[in-house]
């Protein structure tokens, strides 16, 4: 695992099959490149992820995606939707995170700043943000290989793990203006069964505190990381010092059930810092229309950072913040 990389540049963000495309299991290629946002101003947040599967055309014809969620106030559970594009009207640069899907496009402004601009076929989302990276971007996992198969490989990069956002959000004819959001981008990409490889993740972002947290639960083949900055400090929490519960599950569609509140308690590499912290989901979008389940959820967490001092554990930073995480489950 590479951390907290300062030799990540444009083109890691970038379009990335050309190096998988003579693989004999190129089939099972998947890329998506995800945003999010949180509108502090109107109570809204949202995410939207750009993605496709199999662009070789292998064995069957591939399709890109694009979809969408909401939450916030005067919702009961959080609004999702998805569009299904043919790869013939993708295209995405190897040199940068530009491309088109349809009428969706990802625009590279800089290196700090991009623009995402989507709008779902049934009219229901759009949006045109403008994002500008506010902290240091980090491979949480590169060219992860798995093991049951042994052919997988997997890697994660959160290119801007905190942002400041700009621009406008359209939701069920209603548009907000964005001048005060927060928010987030990663990108994931490489060879798996994609029914098969559940994961759980959760992320917030304090501005004022300069804190930055970004949770995946078996991210890349049951490989955990936790990215978390303190005043400009990388505090790095390994996977063997993870304590991680789901609890309080609620049932959805009768065989399936996702955790309502989940639990993390780590210790960092050098003992020196402990991170408490639980977060209860506020909202969840079920986007179903995939080969995994994937609950999209909006999440309220608290917690503490705490140093060791004196020979006790101190707290130095009590968080309450909103944010997102993800739970997924398998069809089969």
């Amino acid at each position: 695992m590479e951390n907290y990389s300062k030799e990540i540049k444009l083109s890691d963000d970038a379009y990335h099959f050309r190096y998988y495309e003579k693989n004999i299991h190129r089939f099972w290629y998947t890329e998506w490149w995800y945003f999010n946002f949180i509108d502090p101003d109107s109570g809204m947040s949202g995410e939207t992820t750009i993605a496709l599967f199999n662009p070789s055309n292998h064995y069957m014809p591939g399709v890109g995606s694009v979809n969408f969620a909401a939450f916030g106030k005067g919702l009961k559970e959080g609004i999702i939707d998805i569009d299904y594009i043919p790869l013939t009207e993708f295209s995405a640069s190897y040199e940068n995170a530009n491309l088109r899907m349809g009428n969706n496009i990802i625009e590279v402004i800089s290196e700090r700043e991009y623009r995402i601009c989507t709008k779902s076929n049934s009219g229901d989302f759009a949006l045109d943000l403008i994002y500008e990276s506010k902290s240091p971007a980090a491979f949480l996992a590169k060219d992860i290989q798995g093991d049951n198969p042994n052919w997988e490989i997997s890697s994660w990069l959160a290119y801007m793990p905190a942002a400041s956002i700009k621009g406008y959000f359209e939701f069920n004819g209603k548009k907000y203006n964005l001048s005060n959001a927060i928010g987030y981008h990663d990108h994931d990409w490489g060879i798996w069964p994609v029914y098969s490889r559940t994961w759980s993740w959760a992320y917030f972002y304090l501005p004022n505190e300069q804190v930055v947290f970004d949770l995946g639960i078996h991210a890349a083949f049951e490989v955990s990381v936790c990215y978390f900055t303190y005043k400009n400090q990388q505090i790095e929490f390994n996977q063997k010092d993870l304590i991680f519960n789901e609890l309080d599950f609620k049932e959805w569609n009768f065989l399936w059930k996702y955790p309502q509140k989940l639990k993390l308690d780590a210790v960092d590499k050098t003992g020196k810092y402990r991170l408490s912290l639980e977060w209860d989901v506020l909202q969840t979008a079920a986007l179903w229309k995939y080969p995994l389940i994937v609950f999209e959820q909006s999440a309220f967490f608290q917690g503490s950072l705490l140093e060791y001092k004196d020979n006790q554990w101190k707290s130095i930073l009590e968080i309450f913040s909103e944010g997102f995480c993800e739970a997924t489950g398998k069809y089969i």
